[in-house]
């Protein structure tokens, strides 16, 4: 594996201090790779795409969502539609998003995907079950779709019967919407929008929220002012992180 930071950190150190300055530069590089999570000189590229955390989930995403599509061609016509349904869920840009499932179908490995999706145990389950909305998106599941998946569920520790549950999970929340606990009411109440709401509008909700309540707008106010920011803003996130997560498990 070529470590990206590690070699230019090397080469760098090297040109500036032959080879103690290369040792250096090295190791520097070796932290910085392993603080942004840098495998290889696509990951490099992507950190300097300028793309958030949550834009670069949604390529991840549907990257996958491409190969599962690949895997049957008969079904072109569903998939497309579910392919929009899935750029509107998560409010991407529909010319990079297109892009991205484009090069999930050419490519048959993956493996860079997927093992960027090991760092984030929390998205796995929500990913498979799209995938699994993909795999049925034209009413039946073909053999090397199931095949590919159980693949990719071993990969991500998942087991045969966590897999099915997620396949019958996704295959009744096409249809349903999620439930409304109540901290899913109360998260929406927070941010002031309705169940039904785009993902865009309810980022621009909370956006809008934190504004008016960070802390920073409170800095020359007394410490009861900061300390209800504070905690307002703590709300604030743990609303917005539950109502995204509910819009991508759709």
């Amino acid at each position: 594996m070529l470590w990206p930071a590690s070699v230019l950190g090397g080469l760098a150190g090297f040109t500036l201090a032959s080879i103690p300055g290369a040792l250096l530069g090295g190791l520097l590089g070796r932290w910085l790779d392993r603080r942004l999570q840098l495998h290889d000189w696509h990951d490099l590229r992507e950190r300097l795409s300028g793309l958030s955390a949550e834009q670069r989930d949604a390529r991840l995403l549907l990257q996958l969502l491409g190969r599962v599509a690949a895997a049957d061609s008969q079904q072109a016509a569903a998939q497309q539609r579910l392919l929009r349904q899935e750029i509107q869920r998560l409010a991407l840009d529909p010319a990079l998003a297109r892009e991205a499932f484009a090069r999930g179908r050419e490519d048959l490995q993956l493996a860079r995907v997927l093992r960027r999706l090991r760092q984030r145990p929390a998205r796995i389950d929500t990913v498979l079950r799209a995938c699994w909305r993909m795999a049925w998106a034209g009413g039946r599941c073909t053999p090397a779709a199931r095949a590919l998946l159980g693949v990719w569920a071993e990969l991500l520790g998942r087991t045969p019967a966590q897999l099915a549950a997620l396949e019958a999970s996704a295959r009744g929340l096409a249809l349903a919407p999620p439930p409304a606990g109540d901290a899913y009411r109360e998260a929406l109440q927070l941010l002031g929008v309705a169940a039904d709401a785009p993902l865009a509008e309810v980022r621009q909700a909370y956006r809008r929220q934190l504004g008016r309540h960070h802390p920073d707008r409170f800095a020359r106010g007394d410490a009861a002012q900061q300390a209800a920011a504070t905690e307002r803003t703590r709300r604030l996130q743990e609303a917005w992180a539950l109502l995204r997560e509910r819009h991508r498990g759709r």
